[in-house]
């Protein structure tokens, strides 16, 4: 076939053919006999992007319409339509535009001829592109679709809302119901219902009709499902899918397996209500406790806290969301009072480094603005594995503690004070090793030597001390020693010491034992008084008292000698010349006789005062009622005579001298009969109990005494009338009060002019 005539005259057939394609909506190639390109249409150019001029006379390997790939398809399809074999010829195949691109296309092919031999071969062209794409992303999507619903696990079906059964069930679905395919696929809705459990039918039905009428908002439904003889949970969403009219022709299902989820669930709930309840508890036990606790996350969230914590604190501890917060609680080092940083909390440490931080002394600013000093202390708290999961920490509260050692150091120094200045020599000794913690300067005066700081042995058993008989004390008999091994005090024991110059001094020891809680002996506190002057005051006067009464016994001894002579030889006298005598000479002789009897009773009393402490007789047990009893006997005429009543209560046993009490309670009877008013007169004797001592009485209803002389008439030779109103010596009541004294007590009276009078005595108990 030659190229088209552009000269005028009758277009041949297949021009006019030609011309007609040309108007078609598709591309159209007209092949001459060698197959080049003799027409290339308006569609054609669109399509492939080359216009009529740049194809004319070029073959269709020439042109590079054809990907390399399929040139040899081509050929092979060209040489049947040259040889004859096919006259029609359709192909679908990839083609390559003018800008590169690739696009599906299908060539409808067909040889054309003048009757006798084929001219030209046609070509129509269609861009299936589109087509072919839409198909291809079809097929990706079945297979996606396909892939997804094999290797979901979860189920998918969909239900035909005509027939109400289902037409697609994925495999998982099928699996997880437990029935086969084709049971599944001939399931009626009665049956799904009767599997369905019964407490949750409502709930399934409920959605159906929520998505059938359009008000479902996606939310899976859970019910339980029958699976091989158990109920199992799943989780269900259901979608409708519409036809091309918008009707509503199926329901989409996406199904899960749900139980191991559920019982998990269960678990954690299970798990989460013992954790509560655990925590529970755990508060429960923070709030018993005396300390303030706090327990943090790794990050130092503060969790959980006790009430003590917050009744230190006086503010809420449980807002705190991580470590760098924790300044919002002011604090300060009691070292040199600056504020803590959030990195020196002992809290903090513990969760930075994994150790235990603490105990820290700090200064806390409380809620109230107040400050006070707490004990703090951390660690960190790890699990099973030994990761770091948390922290706790125990707080108390030691500024009670702090302020009594404040008190307890302001309270030593005072006394240190007090005691460097006492004229009492004092020290401190721990047990049990005897070593010397205190002592004060009356020390180094007491045994004259430098007291500088304090020495390492015990100064009180550093030089030797003798009993008062001159022997010396071990070791083990020093005051100070006795009251830390029997744990007892040791009072008021005169020792004789050596000082460091060699001398010798006197001195009243004690010891007192410190003990701690369980009884233990922790420490002795030794004093000493320095009593050498009074002791060798007490020596002289001992001395002088004995010459006193060596004289006193020695005068009245040899008094009595020539006293006896002189009234011997005037009572001859009287006796003898009585009757040459006169009146006046008779006065005379009655006088001396008189003054003589006065002298001898005066040297009696005398006598008798100095033998009180000299010619005694031992303690022993007494029965006062057998003592008053023989005294009221021996003055039984006297008592006749003044007509006294005496009455005489019960009286205690003392331990006493027999004889002394005697002489006491005959002088003070005897002065109740003599001091009598002229009226008849009574007596009574009686006895009351005091803590350490019984106290006597005799009381009478005489002539009383005035108690300005109170101190004047207990001495010796002491009288408050004369001779010829009330004889005696005077020495009654001064003999009475020695031998009190002598036996511990005191005398003294009580008394109204003119209503009579009453003496005590005390005796002490014995034992006291």
């Amino acid at each position: 076939m030659s190229h088209r005539d552009n000269g005028s005259g009758p277009i041949p057939e297949n021009d006019w053919s030609m011309a007609h394609m040309s108007n078609l909506p598709m591309a159209v190639v007209e092949w001459d006999q060698d197959y080049r390109v003799a027409r290339w249409t308006g569609e054609a150019e669109r399509m492939f992007g080359w216009n009529e001029n740049e194809t004319l006379g070029k073959g269709l390997l020439e042109l590079g319409l054809t990907l390399p790939e399929n040139a040899a398809k081509v050929r092979e399809a060209m040489s049947r339509l040259k040889d004859g074999s096919t006259r029609h010829w359709v192909a679908s195949t990839r083609n390559l535009t003018k800008s590169g691109k690739v696009i599906d296309c299908t060539w409808y092919n067909s040889l054309l001829s003048d009757g006798t031999k084929t001219v030209s071969v046609m070509s129509l062209v269609v861009d299936n592109t589109a087509m072919v794409n839409a198909e291809r992303a079809l097929k990706e999507s079945e297979y996606r679709l396909r892939t997804v619903m094999d290797n979901s696990l979860d189920g998918i079906n969909m239900l035909d809302l005509t027939t109400g059964r289902y037409v697609v069930l994925s495999p998982a679905q099928v699996e997880m119901t437990g029935m086969t395919r084709e049971e599944l696929l001939g399931m009626t809705a009665e049956k799904a219902y009767r599997l369905t459990h019964p407490d949750d039918r409502e709930i399934t039905i409920s959605q159906q009709k929520r998505v059938l009428e359009g008000k479902d908002d996606g939310s899976p439904v859970e019910y339980r499902w029958l699976v091989n003889g158990e109920y199992r949970w799943f989780s269900d969403r259901r979608k409708l899918v519409y036809n091309a009219d918008g009707d509503p022709v199926a329901m989409v299902g996406l199904s899960r397996d749900i139980t191991e989820q559920k019982k998990t669930e269960e678990a954690i709930v299970g798990a989460r209500q013992q954790a509560e309840e655990e925590r529970a508890r755990l508060s429960t036990v923070l709030d018993q406790m005396p300390l303030g606790m706090v327990i943090a996350d790794p990050n130092g969230k503060l969790l959980m806290g006790n009430k003590r914590l917050d009744e230190i604190c006086r503010f809420p501890m449980l807002h705190s969301a991580s470590i760098k917060e924790y300044p919002q609680w002011v604090a300060f080092d009691p070292a040199d009072n600056h504020e803590l940083s959030a990195e020196e909390r002992p809290m903090a440490i513990a969760l930075m480094t994994g150790k235990v931080s603490g105990p820290k002394e700090v200064i806390l600013k409380r809620g109230d603005g107040t400050l006070g000093t707490v004990m703090s202390s951390a660690a960190p708290i790890r699990d099973s594995s030994g990761n770091l999961i948390g922290g706790v920490s125990v707080i108390w509260d030691i500024s009670e503690r702090k302020e009594i050692e404040r008190e307890l150091t302001e309270t030593k120094a005072r006394l240190e004070t007090v005691l460097g200045k006492l004229p009492v020599a004092v020290i401190v000794v721990s047990a049990p090793d005897g070593k010397m913690v205190y002592c004060n300067e009356e020390v180094g005066r007491h045994f004259r030597i430098e007291v500088n700081g304090v020495p390492r042995e015990n100064i009180f058993t550093g030089y030797p001390i003798y009993h008062l008989d001159g022997s010396q004390y071990i070791v083990e008999e020093y005051p100070t020693v006795r009251a830390m091994r029997t744990g007892e005090m040791v009072y008021n024991e005169i020792i004789e010491y050596e000082r460091s110059d060699g001398t010798r001094g006197y001195a009243n020891a004690n010891a007192v034992p410190i003990k701690d809680a369980n009884g233990n002996v922790t420490s002795v506190i030794g004093l000493r008084i320095d009593i050498s002057n009074e002791i060798m005051a007490q020596k002289g006067l001992a001395r002088s008292n004995a010459e006193l009464q060596q004289f006193a016994y020695i005068a009245s001894h040899d008094l009595q000698e020539p006293l006896r002579m002189v009234m011997s030889y005037v009572s001859l006298l009287k006796k003898k010349h009585q009757g040459s005598m006169n009146d006046e000479a008779r006065q005379y002789v009655d006088n001396i006789m008189t003054g003589g009897e006065r002298m001898r009773e005066l040297v009696n009393d005398l006598l008798t005062f100095s033998r009180i402490e000299s010619q005694t007789k031992a303690f022993s047990k007494v029965d006062m009622n057998e003592v008053v009893g023989s005294i009221i006997a021996l003055m039984g005429p006297a008592i006749t005579e003044c007509d006294a009543k005496i009455k005489v209560d019960s009286l205690p046993s003392i331990h006493a001298d027999e004889m002394q009490m005697s002489q006491v309670v005959m002088n003070l009877v005897s002065n109740a009969l003599k001091f009598r008013r002229k009226v008849p007169l009574h007596i009574e004797i009686y006895s009351l109990t005091g803590p350490r001592e019984w106290i006597f009485a005799v009381r009478d209803d005489g002539i009383g005494i005035d108690p300005m002389f109170s101190d004047k008439l207990f001495q010796m030779f002491q009288r408050l009338h004369t001779m010829d109103d009330y004889p005696g010596t005077g020495m009654g009541l001064a003999i009475s009060k020695k031998i009190v004294e002598r036996h511990g007590g005191r005398i003294w009276f009580e008394s109204t002019p003119g209503s009579g009078s009453t003496f005590y005595f005390s005796v002490p108990k014995a034992g006291q």
